[in-house]
């Protein structure tokens, strides 16, 4: 289940982040949505379908597998298999949350084991001095 959390410096300041490079968080996920941008590479990659989430309104999302929570397109050791991977992860955990009061915002999969302490690279410049004061 995604735990996620909006950026901020509060929550992140003192926190560090890894490229994901095992994509074992996204096996039990048999479609992820895809953008208009990428489908020349993802129809070439993977089947793709429309779901229809309200009753006007279709979503364009690739088929990773055909049992409901079960993926075939992440392999027995976290690799992804397709040539293509959809855009929406691309920036992992790094996610577009929806706000309220301005739209969109920043947010992070803090779920994923790419956020925490030990390793990485920090979320934020010094968020107290920024670089150039």
């Amino acid at each position: 289940m995604n735990k996620l959390f909006p950026l901020s410096a509060e929550r992140h300041a003192h926190k560090l982040w890894q490229r994901t490079q095992n994509w074992s968080f996204l096996s039990q996920r048999s479609l992820l949505p895809v953008v208009i941008l990428e489908l020349p590479s993802a129809c070439a990659a993977m089947p793709l379908a429309f779901v229809k989430q309200d009753p006007d309104r279709f979503h364009l999302v690739a088929v990773l597998g055909t049992a409901q929570d079960r993926s075939l397109a992440v392999g027995p050791m976290g690799q992804w298999r397709p040539a293509h991977y959809p855009a929406m992860f691309s920036t992992y955990p790094f996610v577009l949350m929806d706000d309220k009061e301005d739209g969109q915002m920043v947010g992070i999969d803090e779920s994923t084991g790419l956020v925490g302490i030990d390793s990485g690279s920090p979320f934020l410049m010094n968020p107290v001095n920024p670089p150039g004061r």
